[in-house]
């Protein structure tokens, strides 16, 4: 039984960031991409709890540090410290809902975005600071939202095994 919900994140995994990588190019609106790893990780992490959610972050990041380029382990840390984050604090002050996943989906993506980009520049110079500023990372942000509720849905028929509606 184990081993199936490891098999089962695994695909659900590659699936994800396949899609990231190569579906997303094709939605964007003019710059605008949505991110729909962080969505997924963060649905993993309030179902499930903050252990499986970081560890799934912490893939989630390796896979799209390794698919795209620049940003090597930034996408990993930030992942991962966003699903524990999400999933202790849903422990201890949330519900599980949609709402909830919208709202550290949202969070999550400024943080990230923000991340990167204060790398890119402050640490690594291989961006500008209009770069940067220019990013529409607030866009992204809200852009993402629409696709949340239907890969929190997603996520919760494949991997809420305790029988518990979210």
């Amino acid at each position: 039984m184990k081993y199936l919900k490891i098999l089962k994140y695994t695909i659900a995994i590659i699936i994800i960031n396949t899609l990231q990588v190569s579906i997303c190019n094709y939605i964007a609106i003019g710059n605008i991409k949505p991110n729909l790893v962080i969505p997924f990780v963060v649905s993993v992490a309030i179902i499930n709890g903050p252990v499986t959610g970081g560890i799934v972050g912490l893939v989630c990041g390796i896979f799209m540090d390794a698919l795209s380029s620049g940003t090597t382990i930034i996408n990993s840390l930030t992942y991962m410290y966003l699903a524990v984050i999400a999933g202790v604090l849903n422990i201890n002050y949330f519900r599980k809902n949609a709402g909830v996943v919208m709202l550290f989906t949202f969070i999550g993506i400024l943080l990230c975005e923000s991340c990167i980009h204060f790398v890119h520049f402050a640490i690594w110079g291989s961006s500008n600071l209009f770069i940067a500023i220019a990013n529409p990372i607030l866009l992204i942000a809200l852009y993402t939202l629409i696709y949340t509720i239907p890969i929190f849905y997603i996520t919760n028929k494949l991997f809420n095994s305790k029988g518990r509606e979210a």
